[in-house]
């Protein structure tokens, strides 16, 4: 009897990889060149904030998915499908940017950049994913190992070391750096334990109160950002980065509050959207460079002042994702292909390790 889907997940990871495009709409439209000045710019600043949560929640989302997994030889398998989906994208990027952007085409070229994970130019993602892919049977042994108090303490300890110092950002106004910021790449590991936790004992407040909660985490989060660039460009800073306090807040109770979304009612091809779009979410966020690679140059000739081109943002990214999807199908045709071949050449019995 197959498994039924939980659209709930597929809504989750859905948002997040359009949530991605959106980031990636400010990256390429100028966004970061013009200094945020006038009501369009401080809500676009605003916006950009609480689209920071979309890798906070496929990061979430692991730890939901993915906190009973254990240790075993075949475990390891599962970084397959990754490894390939990025091949595959990394592959056709570099041929894009070789053939239409006269970039090189040598195969050391193609080695070196796939090995850095440059090839497909997002795909900074997926080495970060492999890390915690690799270290996911660990912290479910040491999750399971530990009693309710003591796994609070561990998010406590977590959040301590790698979301509390990007508060340093405000407090550097005095002068003053409160915590070291030596571990705050440690927000993976963070974001998945809370994922377990979040399974385990959900927030308990309606879905409405926690999307009321997300808006005012962003709209706070912006408004900090907006105070602290003074009037410059948007710079990166870590209080609204993937690890930063405002982006946790809102990540954890928009997580919250799509996960008790209701979905029931939605009609058939409603739902058959959202499921295929959650299937090819990898794809199209690691494909997405190439059609953003054609849009934005488009919009630039189009639209010269780039702060005019703010009003395109859902025209934008509407538009890069109708062109993702049809490649990151194609992608992951070929990625099944070649899981079958290596399902043949590496059978289950294969992987197992006499003890």
């Amino acid at each position: 009897m197959t498994k039924q889907r939980d659209l709930r997940l597929d809504l989750i990871r859905s948002a997040a990889v359009v949530m991605v495009l959106s980031v990636h709409f400010f990256l390429n439209c100028g966004f970061y060149d013009l200094p945020v000045q006038g009501r369009r710019m401080e809500a676009a600043a605003i916006v950009r904030t609480g689209l920071m949560s979309c890798v906070p929640l496929f990061l979430l989302l692991s730890g939901w998915l993915l906190g009973s997994r254990r240790w075993s030889p075949r475990y390891y398998k599962g970084a397959l499908r990754v490894v390939v989906a990025y091949g595959l994208a990394g592959t056709a990027c570099f041929l894009v940017r070789g053939l239409a952007l006269h970039g090189p085409l040598s195969p050391k070229t193609w080695l070196r950049e796939m090995l850095q994970f440059s090839a497909a130019p997002y795909g900074w993602y997926i080495a970060m994913y492999l890390g915690l892919f690799l270290l996911i049977p660990f912290l479910n042994a040491m999750w399971a190992a530990l009693e309710q108090r003591e796994r609070k303490f561990l998010i406590a300890t977590l959040l301590l070391v790698a979301v509390a110092p990007s508060i340093d950002n405000i407090t550097a106004i005095w002068q003053i750096q409160l915590l070291p910021d030596w571990w705050n790449r440690l927000y993976p590991i963070a974001y998945y334990c809370i994922g377990m936790q979040l399974r385990e004992h959900p927030i308990p407040w309606r879905w409405p109160v926690c999307l009321l909660g997300a808006a005012a985490s962003t709209v706070c989060g912006g408004l900090v950002h907006i105070y602290l660039v003074k009037g410059g460009p948007l710079t990166y800073l870590e209080v609204t980065y993937w690890g930063g306090l405002f982006t946790v807040t809102t990540a954890v109770l928009l997580f919250s509050a799509l996960r008790q979304w209701p979905v029931e009612r939605w009609p058939g091809a409603v739902r058959w959207c959202l499921e295929r779009l959650s299937r090819l979410s990898l794809s199209v966020y690691l494909i997405s460079w190439i059609p953003d690679q054609l849009v934005y140059p488009w919009l630039a000739r189009r639209i010269p002042a780039a702060v005019d081109r703010l009003v395109w943002f859902p025209a934008a990214v509407g538009a890069v994702l109708l062109i993702s999807l049809p490649l990151a199908q194609v992608l992951v045709w070929l990625e099944g292909g070649i899981l079958r071949l290596t399902d043949r050449l590496l059978p289950e019995k294969r992987l197992e390790i006499s003890r």
